[in-house]
């Protein structure tokens, strides 16, 4: 899994991400991924580093299908003191209305010390944590190898500062 951001609202920083899943049994999934990113383009050009393991399995919450993730990690940005930004995340996926809207519409909700940028515009994690919750149309099909899903979402719901909305889309291509 590939992904690539841009980050415009203050200044102009660049995410490419990526994660390998290297296990997969029962339900339950290894990966290990980076986000690569260089802040403030043109500017100070500064580099950083999100690394981390996650581990995601599935299960039933309130007799809803449900995925939970939890990740440990280390982030690392030019100029910061080395091993002081452990990160940790755990998150939810449950289908809203499973039988009603027939799997299309899933509740997300995570908790963490780490937000998608070193250097967000939103959904900063920097000094208290945060808590995010959203909404996901799961992917569908578009064409035979190519599927497509979207998500609106409200970062760092406890924090006036840091509170923001975030949309994506996502497409996948399997050859």
């Amino acid at each position: 899994e590939v992904s690539f951001a841009v980050d415009t609202k203050t200044a102009t920083d660049l995410l490419l991400s990526a994660k390998w899943r290297f296990a997969e049994k029962r339900g339950t999934s290894f990966a290990v991924g980076a986000n690569l990113q260089l802040i403030e383009v043109g500017v100070s050009n500064t580099f950083g580093v999100q690394g981390y393991l996650a581990s995601t399995f599935r299960h039933t919450l309130m007799d809803l299908p449900t995925k939970s993730s939890i990740m440990i990690g280390y982030s690392w940005k030019e100029g910061t003191q080395a091993l002081s930004n452990i990160d940790f995340a755990i998150g939810l996926e449950t289908m809203i209305f499973p039988n009603k809207l027939k799997n299309h519409l899933a509740l997300l909700l995570d908790f963490g010390n780490i937000s998608y940028s070193l250097s967000p515009s939103g959904g900063n994690a920097q000094n208290r944590g945060l808590v995010n919750v959203g909404l996901r149309v799961p992917a569908f099909k578009l064409f035979p190898s190519t599927t497509m899903s979207f998500d609106v979402r409200a970062l760092d719901l406890f924090d006036h500062a840091g509170r923001a909305v975030s949309f994506s889309t996502v497409l996948t291509f399997r050859p």
